[in-house]
């Protein structure tokens, strides 16, 4: 089974709207999560930034989310290939927000992203590296998974434990809203119908 999975947003059609995941490891962290953010180059102060991640001991310990949002730029340079970004964020942390944290966010090549908090601003919590990740750009997400999709140990072990997950979801949805039996013939007709 084929599946095909495609984008909504093209950043054709929004040149300065960003996205991607944070992957980074910073001495014995594990970081992973999502970013998005819009660069209005006409007014840097309206551009958008937020990133939520998870941060885990290398030995699975210790995790915890952080969220870093509310961003106002300051000045935007173009290096080269490379978008410098400083301003301002706010990150949460243990015991609660912190504002105002000067930081220095970089796209590189419109292929990956550094965001560099004042590590003093977070009593070093990030040591002195930056959060690393990558930019999406022309549907890879899609693309990569649809790739995915296409290979044969997907398609042998984990397209039928996905549809039974689905299943399983839709049985759920279908109880809890008291209306089992048309969800249930609902689902008949798509396992009879599905390849």
């Amino acid at each position: 089974m084929k599946v095909k999975v495609y984008s909504i947003i093209s950043p054709k059609d929004f040149p300065n709207f960003y996205s991607g995941p944070i992957a980074s490891s910073n001495d014995n962290w594990i970081l992973s999560g999502h970013w998005m953010g819009y660069l209005n180059q006409c007014s840097p102060k309206d551009s958008v930034f937020h990133g939520m991640f998870n941060m885990v001991m290398t030995n699975g310990s210790a995790p915890h989310i952080h969220t870093i949002g509310n961003a106002t730029a300051i000045n935007v340079t173009k290096e080269g290939n490379n978008t410098v970004i400083e301003g301002n964020v706010f990150i949460t942390m243990k015991d609660g927000p912190i504002s105002n944290i000067p930081t220095t966010i970089t796209i590189a090549n419109n292929n990956t992203i550094t965001v560099l908090p004042d590590p003093s601003k977070v009593n070093n919590h990030f040591g002195n590296t930056t959060i690393n990740g990558l930019v999406s750009s022309d549907n890879n997400t899609a693309k990569m998974t649809e790739m995915m999709m296409d290979g044969t140990e997907v398609q042998k072990k984990l397209t039928p434990i996905i549809n039974m997950i689905m299943m399983k979801n839709m049985l759920k949805d279908a109880m809890a809203k008291g209306n089992i039996l048309d969800n249930m013939t609902g689902m008949t007709n798509m396992t009879l119908s599905s390849p």
